[in-house]
């Protein structure tokens, strides 16, 4: 009885995400969570173990010798193949296609809170100056996570613009609070994060925030002189 009221638990606090997911993948597409191999919105493991066992079972794969073609050697497991395929490819689409997270949910809860959006909406407006619907439509995110302190924004390809942003978004991730969103005061040890120091607690912080500071990001400048110096030192081109 006790596992039975804790799935329901669960299974509430899923849906109440249900809402805001939906609409922050209407507003940003690239949030709504998919398969990193296939591109699709859902993935059944099983399924796709039992499709490329039918892809072998039903295909002759012809070598260099005949250009590389496929032709049907098992005329009920190609007609298997392509009704499961169906079904995982389109049918489980529409009927497994409702959000109950976005991609931005593996972005620390500070960091979401501070800039979260800001970001998803600077990123928007450079993909559709860039190349429009089309281009919105097909950005993908690999990755969201902290590591060493900051943000790590991964993708699979995106215009120079759209890599600006992320830069300086990393950039000021490092200075805002993982926690509440509020600027950090320091880095904690051991685990890198940044932190105010209400939400650090106990730990210890190293309070390493100085104009002095240098950054190793790919695209912020502190200034045109410097802009330049490592333009021409890199050979950076924009």
């Amino acid at each position: 009885m006790s596992r039975f009221w804790s799935n329901l638990k669960y299974n509430m606090r899923r849906a109440k995400k249900i809402v805001p997911s939906i609409y922050l993948c209407i507003r940003f597409p690239f949030l709504y969570p998919r398969n990193r191999f296939t591109g699709l919105h859902y993935n059944n493991w099983k399924i796709h173990d039992k499709l490329k066992k039918l892809v072998n079972e039903a295909y002759n794969f012809g070598g260099k010798e005949e250009g590389y073609k496929m032709t049907v050697k098992n005329r009920w497991k190609w007609i298997q193949y392509n009704v499961l395929k169906w079904f995982h490819d389109d049918f489980l689409q529409v009927i497994c296609c409702i959000p109950t997270h976005t991609e931005l949910d593996a972005m620390d809860t500070g960091w979401r809170k501070a800039f979260g959006i800001q970001m998803c909406k600077e990123i928007k407006q450079a993909l559709l100056d860039a190349g429009g619907r089309k281009l919105l439509h097909s950005y993908r995110i690999s990755q969201i996570k902290e590591k060493y302190g900051s943000l790590c924004w991964y993708d699979c390809g995106a215009p120079h613009e759209v890599h600006k942003i992320i830069a300086k978004y990393e950039y000021i991730s490092a200075r805002t609070c993982i926690v509440c969103g509020k600027t950090a005061d320091g880095l904690s040890r051991g685990w890198i994060c940044p932190y105010c120091k209400k939400c650090a607690g106990d730990q210890e912080l190293d309070e390493y925030y100085t104009e002095e500071m240098p950054f190793y990001g790919h695209y912020i400048y502190r200034s045109k002189d410097e802009k330049e110096a490592i333009d021409s030192s890199t050979n950076i081109k924009e």
